[in-house]
């Protein structure tokens, strides 16, 4: 029978497997292998910071200028000074899952009409 313990304090794995009874392996392959899919951290901003939040999440507060607040609002996005705050409507995600069903039903149906 093979246990496995994980020290958080030493970053290792010690297995305790018969014979080898508190033997501790360092996972020097795995993190060097992490390492190595790694870029420098300027690289993953260029690539994934970006001006304004994405425009398909629902989202609202400042994002780079703390004057600026964006916000969804009926399903549309808004930009306004963060001194002249609006109110927003956020629809209820479950009314949103409701919509895309129907909408899949709809194709459904649809489909079934042309078969037919």
């Amino acid at each position: 029978m093979r246990m496995l313990g994980i020290s958080t304090k030493l970053c290792t794995t010690t297995y305790i497997d018969g014979g080898r009874r508190g033997h501790t392996e360092a996972p020097g392959g795995i993190r060097r292998a992490r390492v190595a899919r790694g870029r420098p951290f300027d690289a993953f901003c260029k690539e994934w910071v970006t001006a304004q939040p994405p425009a398909d999440v629902p989202y609202f507060g400042c994002w780079d200028d703390r004057t600026k607040i964006y916000a969804t609002s009926g399903g549309q996005r808004i930009q306004m000074d963060a001194d002249k705050l609006q109110g927003v409507f956020m629809p209820n995600p479950k009314d949103v899952r409701i919509a895309e069903l129907e909408a899949q039903l709809a194709l459904l149906q649809a489909e079934r009409r042309c078969e037919a």
